[in-house]
């Protein structure tokens, strides 16, 4: 990386940290600091959760499996959010026994 690269990155980095410590000061508790004080929409949440889970293995693993293997692939991969959604669904259960 060029010494500009590593510059941006810095003065990114230190932007993020002014903001972050500037904006969290109004942070009481970390309940405040979980749920943005009811103040986050929707889609931003789902947005926030799609960024999370989607990364560059998503994306570019799913093309080249796809590529190599076929489009079955396409059927598999889809099986992981019926897993996901299964999943969800299993821990739920295991939380209502638990608070019982």
């Amino acid at each position: 990386m060029s010494q500009l690269d590593l510059a941006i990155v810095g003065i990114y980095m230190v932007a993020t940290l002014a903001v972050g410590i500037y904006f969290g000061r109004k942070t009481d508790s970390f309940k405040d600091f979980a749920i943005g004080d009811r103040k986050i929409g929707t889609f931003a949440l789902v947005a926030t959760m799609f960024a999370s889970v989607t990364g560059g293995s998503s994306t570019i693993g799913l093309s080249e499996k796809v590529f190599s293997v076929g489009l079955v692939f396409i059927f598999v991969f889809c099986g992981k959010s019926i897993c996901k959604v299964m999943e969800a669904a299993v821990f739920k259960q295991c939380r209502a026994c638990c608070e019982n």
